[in-house]
């Protein structure tokens, strides 16, 4: 996070660079082989975003992941219900991970960002129909969501069942209405537990 203080008056920045160190955690784009769970629906993959449209699955990327932070782009049309799986995978015998959700209506029971069945988000705006940008940090047993920037949903433990380690998905979970996922990344959290 960059952040620049409230001093009381109006300044401007400019001309800001930004440079990666030797240091510098690498993101990794989710690209690859994807594998689908879940018979209904449909995805569209290019080459940086995934579509899902009317039905019932969940699209996983490839890469296998334990601590790190999920950045992606989404909208969603129709009231669609979606979500990310976390920690997951595609094999039918094995846990499908915990979900993230994306559903627009602000007064959903778990309205989007709310860690699905778990905890409820704090969003108060209706994100139905515009770009939004989802960022998930998971480190260990705790997870934190934020919309837009806002920490929207914060939980020091997942919920029962969640395997230590898994699969990022994408879900279509309306018969009708699609949801789009753009840009997804992730960057790894090392062993000093800082990404």
């Amino acid at each position: 996070h960059i952040v620049f203080p409230d001093l009381g008056h109006r300044y401007w920045i400019r001309n800001v660079t930004i440079e990666p160190t030797a240091h510098s955690p690498a993101w990794e784009s989710l690209a690859g082989e994807w594998k689908k769970r879940g018979d209904s629906g449909s995805f569209t993959i290019e080459p940086d975003s995934i579509i899902g449209r009317d039905g019932h699955s969940i699209l996983y990327a490839a890469q296998t992941a334990r601590d790190f932070l999920l950045s992606v782009y989404v909208r969603s049309h129709q009231r669609v219900n979606a979500g990310v799986f976390l920690r997951g995978s595609p094999d039918g015998s094995r846990p499908r991970g915990f979900e993230v959700q994306v559903y627009s209506p602000p007064d959903a029971v778990f309205p989007t960002g709310s860690i699905y069945n778990h905890v409820r988000s704090n969003v108060s705006v209706d994100y139905e129909e515009r770009w939004f940008l989802l960022q998930v940090l998971l480190r260990g047993s705790s997870c934190r969501v934020w919309l837009d920037g806002d920490l929207v949903a914060e939980s020091e433990q997942l919920p029962a069942g969640t395997p230590a380690e898994g699969q990022i998905g994408f879900q279509i979970h309306s018969d009708e209405g699609s949801v789009e996922f753009a840009h997804p990344r992730l960057m790894r959290i090392g062993a000093g537990g800082r990404p």
